[in-house]
């Protein structure tokens, strides 16, 4: 069985964006002669952090999706740490409407797993309900037969 990743692309862009500009605000302002040169040390550590978790953010936003293989799913994101999952470990596996997402609902798989309780797969949703069915059916599919792959999933 291949890996697949499925990456929601809009969200990268989105944390990217607000990565770039803690960045670029540390930055500039560790670019600004006056901060080093008054030896203003608050201001530089303020300015060395805002850069470090630019750098973050940009990694972490990087990093966000989910990766199915044959041993199960890792699930990585953003603020939260990332979540490992074995097949044997997931109950079932159904679509459910999680939120509405600018006036229209969002569906997505949720996976009932064993310690953890509910885990909402954002990452494979979709505004369409056929779509986020077609995602938890194949999820479905790699955990009843897991050496053998039948279709990728599809990504947003």
């Amino acid at each position: 069985m291949t890996r697949v990743v499925a990456r929601p692309r809009i969200r990268i862009a989105l944390f990217m964006i607000l990565s770039d500009v803690f960045a670029l605000a540390g930055l500039s302002y560790l670019a600004n002669g006056h901060v080093v040169a008054d030896r203003n040390w608050l201001g530089v550590a303020l300015g060395c952090v805002l850069t470090i978790c630019g750098g973050l953010g940009v990694w972490r936003a990087l990093r966000l999706g989910v990766v199915i293989d044959q041993s199960g799913l890792l699930v990585r994101r953003f603020a939260a740490a990332d979540k490992t999952l074995t097949w044997t470990a997931v109950r079932s596996i159904s679509s459910e409407k999680l939120f509405l997402r600018g006036g229209r609902p969002f569906f997505a798989p949720v996976l009932q797993v064993d310690g953890l309780g509910r885990l909402s797969v954002q990452e494979l949703g979709s505004h369409a309900v056929e779509g986020a069915e077609r995602n938890a059916a194949d999820l479905r599919g790699l955990q009843g037969s897991p050496q053998s792959y039948a279709s990728p999933v599809a990504q947003n």
